[in-house]
């Protein structure tokens, strides 16, 4: 009877533990065997911490990790006593924060609560003091296995995954001389805290070596080897029975990359950063890099984008971006840094300097310490490393945006950005113009900046041109300004940008006549057997209502009066269309459709002894091979009051960087003109289409009729 109380008790006993267990254990394992169900778990927690940790704090970066429970409640413990406070790049022990990441609480066979040791530099140690985070960061732990073998390189380790930057321990059943208190069927904080108050007894972070072998200390900013799985000593004794997982930072990054919003950020910090570079000022230089850069020849500079504190402000929440991603970039610029020296070729474009926003290492694994000495392992090999490194080869070639989705783009793959500053081959004044040798209606544009004369052809109508002397580059875009006085109209005029791959000469650049000038220079053919060829933009400026002439552009019924529209040109069949409002082809990029109606084409007075400001933007943005070009006009008589606010922001700019003023701040300016067309390079034989421009204006008189129109105060700049 004794024998069978004594062995129904321990059965009670026993029984009562392991139900006390599972309480925890069954919401933390399928296998009730194994404690891999519940180290996988901590595993997958830990990366999807990393790899949404912006979303929690929208001014940090993706991939830092939590710090451990350091009092046994579940929840992690930053800045606590000192503990995990600061990005002092050792490495933090204590129990696995399982509440923190959102889990249950999870334990090994044996009941005991998960360990966790995070990195130093993968610390979300409080904002403001974190260590740089982007993936090239290293982990701290070296894995091996019980026979001393790597189970995974060691970090800073050239073609590695970085070490590991988090392990999870299930510590197992005690070995040797480790004193523990078992935990039972009470969480590690209740038993920690409140049923024995002495610290010593229980799972108490700072008794590590009563939990985990090896003797570890984590109080450093070395490598930390960490074993793996049992290990017997000669004498049969086991030294090492602590079951692990670990996450690297190449595991954490392969992740990150591939969400959306963190290749959006990129492209955003690169975008802000090429714009820094580039000053708003005419003629100014790009910034200087970070340390001055390294000489190549005599014609570049190398080296890194300039340190933080020399960089103009961007947006706030891609402050820590730039202050983290920063080495990912490497940056070129002639000297002198001039925009009329453009040396480099960055995708078929001339360039005064480049932006390269590097990627990862080849290996995709962080780089090393050596590695990051070394400008090879950022820069690609062959075209875009020769160039950077070698004095005259100056062509580059890349991507244009970072893009994970694009299967044939690797996150290695140089990311390319064309600098330039504002061009001061912008035109100021109209005594660049030159008119061509068979327009008589143009007068000196030196002097009174006519276009036409007060003198009566009674015989004959005419059709004139005038143009800037040379082609200017279009970049992403081109703002116009100039001051149109009309004193006695006619047929009136055009301002015109014509592409100058097809145009290559300005001389005899006009359209034709037509019936009573109605071409006005744009369309046509002149009579010296020369037009304007396409690709081409017009903003015409029709000064004379003619109701009678069926073929007229202005005889549209909406369109009874004087008017003001943008033009390109009709259907290849003939160019006297060009300026024919409606022809063309909708959705065309080789024979772009007219406007017929507003916004594209408006009535305006243009009455005698009037005066007008005329703003032009055109914002160009090229994927080859096509192009897109946003069009707008704000066309405003300076007499007119209930426009006074606006015309203060369009009127006379005082410096080409005006241009560069929003116009339409606090909604003051409505545009009177607004359009968007594509444009193919078909047009222009493969060549990239209006990748230089000139720019003109052309006009036409009716027989027996005079025009007398003036321009002032022109200004012209691309950007």
């Amino acid at each position: 009877m004794l024998v069978i109380i004594v062995a129904m008790s321990m059965l009670y006993f026993l029984t009562q533990q392991l139900e006390d267990i599972s309480i925890f254990q069954r919401a933390a394992r399928s296998d009730p065997g194994s404690s891999n169900s519940a180290l996988t778990q901590a595993r997958e927690a830990l990366l999807g911490y990393a790899i949404t940790y912006r979303d929690d704090h929208p001014t940090e970066v993706f991939g830092y990790l939590p710090c451990p429970d350091r009092d046994g409640d579940g929840i992690s413990d930053p800045n606590s006593d000192g503990f995990c406070a600061t990005a002092d790049g050792k490495a933090e022990i204590g129990l696995f924060p399982y509440k923190t990441l959102g889990l249950p609480d999870l334990r090994d066979t044996e009941g005991g609560c998960l360990w966790y040791a995070v990195a130093g530099n993968f610390k979300a140690v409080p904002s403001g003091t974190k260590a740089i985070m982007n993936w090239d960061t290293q982990g701290q732990f070296s894995i091996l296995g019980s026979d001393s073998a790597a189970r995974t390189p060691a970090p800073d380790v050239s073609g590695g995954e970085g070490g590991a930057a988090a392990v999870v321990f299930a510590a197992g059943t005690p070995i040797g001389t480790q004193s523990r208190r078992p935990t039972g069927s009470l969480p590690c904080r209740l038993n920690m805290r409140s049923v024995n108050p002495d610290a010593s007894a229980n799972p108490n972070p700072t008794q590590v070596a009563d939990y985990l072998d090896g003797n570890y200390n984590f109080a450093v900013t070395t490598t930390i080897p960490i074993t793996q799985g049992i290990v017997i000593d000669s004498g049969g004794n086991i030294t090492n029975n602590d079951l692990l997982v670990w996450i690297t930072p190449k595991q954490i990054f392969d992740r990150i990359k591939r969400r959306s919003d963190f290749v959006t950020a990129i492209n955003a910090l690169s975008s802000s950063l090429a714009t820094s570079l580039a000053p708003a000022t005419p003629g100014a230089p790009l910034l200087s890099h970070d340390g001055g850069g390294t000489p190549v020849g005599s014609s570049k500079l190398v080296g890194k984008f300039p340190a933080a504190t020399g960089v103009p402000a961007i947006p706030v929440n891609y402050q820590t971006y730039r202050d983290n991603w920063r080495d990912m970039y490497r940056y070129v610029r002639c000297t002198p840094s001039s925009p009329t020296n453009k040396c480099l070729n960055v995708n078929g474009q001339s360039c005064m300097g480049t932006l390269v926003f590097a990627g990862q290492h080849a290996t995709s694994g962080p780089r090393t310490t050596a590695d990051k000495a070394n400008d090879a392992t950022y820069i690609d090999s062959g075209g875009n490393y020769s160039a950077y490194t070698t004095s005259g080869a100056n062509s580059f070639a890349g991507a244009a945006s970072f893009a994970m989705a694009d299967p044939s783009q690797l996150a290695t793959q140089d990311v390319l950005y064309c600098l330039n500053t504002l061009d001061v081959t912008a035109i100021t004044g109209t005594s660049g113009f030159t008119a061509a040798a068979s327009s008589p209606l143009v007068s000196s544009f030196a002097g009174s900046s006519r276009l036409g004369t007060s003198v009566i052809d009674f015989f004959s109508a005419r059709s004139a041109c005038t143009w800037s002397p040379t082609a200017v580059d279009f970049f992403n875009g081109l703002s116009v300004y100039f001051r149109l006085n009309v004193n006695t109209r006619d047929a009136g005029l055009s301002f015109v940008v014509a592409d100058a791959t097809n145009n290559p000469s300005t001389v005899n650049l006009c359209g034709g006549i037509g019936t009573d000038g109605r071409l006005l220079g744009y369309a046509g053919t002149h009579a010296s057997g020369n037009r304007i060829k396409a690709p081409k933009i017009g903003l015409e400026l029709d000064t004379r209502r003619d109701a009678t002439l069926a073929t007229d552009p202005d005889f549209a019924v909406t369109l009874l009066n004087r008017h003001a529209a943008i033009v390109y040109w009709g259907t290849t069949a003939s160019n006297d269309d060009d300026n024919t409002h409606g022809a063309g082809t909708a959705a065309s990029s080789t024979q772009p459709l007219n406007p017929s109606s507003a916004p594209g084409v408006v009535t305006e007075s243009f009455t005698n002894l009037t005066a007008y400001h005329v703003r032009l933007d055109i914002q160009r943005t090229y994927a080859a091979p096509v192009g897109t070009y946003a069009v707008t006009a704000y066309i405003y008589l300076t007499s007119d009051p209930s426009t006074l606010a606006c015309r203060s922001l369009l009127s006379d700019p005082t410096s080409l960087a005006d241009f560069f003023v929003n116009v339409d701040t606090g909604g003051l300016c409505i545009p009177t003109i607004t359009d968007t067309i594509t444009i193919n390079d078909s047009l222009t034989a493969g060549n990239e289409a209006m990748k230089k421009v000139f720019l003109g204006f052309t006009t036409g008189q009716r027989a027996g009729r005079s025009q007398d129109i003036t321009i002032g105060n022109f200004a012209a700049q691309n950007h």
